[in-house]
């Protein structure tokens, strides 16, 4: 005959233990932290990934918003990502992929010192194209410009035929468009030395909202007649407040 074991040690089987409970969560919570540390790992590598792109390329036109603070901003960011893996022991710890992640967080300052230099090679081989090439080409490009010195060694060479000035122009050459005025007649007099033909000057300023050199729809609003008036009305008399401010950079175009 079986003997039946006591219900005392049925019941200390059956309520776990303090130590079992905090087991419990533990292990409850080791799917979520594996899945924590892999969306962690997936966005360091999309993000490396990107600020390697970003470095290399950070002189093309699509990533101007990235020059200046942005150029810093990723430098900094992959410095400071470098130290933190390597004060957590990525690279002897780590395995191969921990130690691929850390190389590829080191590419961003020498894609971008890369890129700087192949960006002043290419510089140095555009303004010294000979003669005959750069008027050949340059009569097909009219640009836009922030730095006065660049634009006229452009201009002296006859690598453009024009110029494309907004309102940073105005701003960059004084805030006057007396000081623009004379900043393009001086390169219009430096084409003349050359021996080229004089500088086309454009503008993009429709007299809406598109308004790159003249004030701004938002600039004059205060100036604008009551919303009660009629449509038409109030369009015509908001193009003639608006207009009223033109003069003085039209005249700047063309000295």
């Amino acid at each position: 005959m079986l003997k039946q074991k006591p219900r005392a040690r049925w019941r200390f089987n059956l309520i776990p233990s303090r130590a079992g409970a905090g087991e419990i969560k533990q292990r409850a919570l080791v799917p979520t932290m594996q899945i924590l540390t892999r969306i962690g790992l997936a966005l360091a590598w999309f993000t490396g990934l990107a600020s390697v792109f970003a470095a290399a390329n950070k002189n093309d036109p699509y990533l101007t918003w990235l020059r200046g603070a942005g150029n810093a901003v990723v430098v900094v960011a992959s410095l400071v990502v470098v130290t933190l893996m390597i004060g957590r022991g990525v690279w002897r710890g780590g395995g191969w992929p921990g130690r691929l992640l850390l190389l590829l967080w080191v590419l961003p300052p020498v894609a971008m010192q890369w890129a700087e230099t192949s960006f002043e090679v290419r510089k140095w081989r555009v303004l010294n194209t000979d003669a005959a090439r750069a008027n050949m080409l340059g009569r097909h490009f009219v640009v836009g410009y922030s730095s006065f010195d660049e634009v006229a060694r452009l201009a002296d060479r006859g690598l453009i035929s024009g110029i494309y000035i907004t309102r940073h122009n105005v701003a960059g050459a004084g805030g006057t468009a007396e000081a623009l005025r004379s900043e393009i007649a001086a390169l219009q007099a430096r084409r003349r030395v050359a021996g080229l033909p004089p500088l086309t000057v454009a503008a993009d300023q429709e007299g809406g909202i598109v308004a790159h050199l003249a004030p701004r729809h938002a600039d004059v609003a205060h100036e604008l007649p009551a919303i009660e008036t009629p449509i038409e009305q109030r369009e015509c008399e908001h193009n003639s407040t608006h207009h009223s401010h033109l003069p003085s950079f039209a005249a700047a175009l063309y000295p």
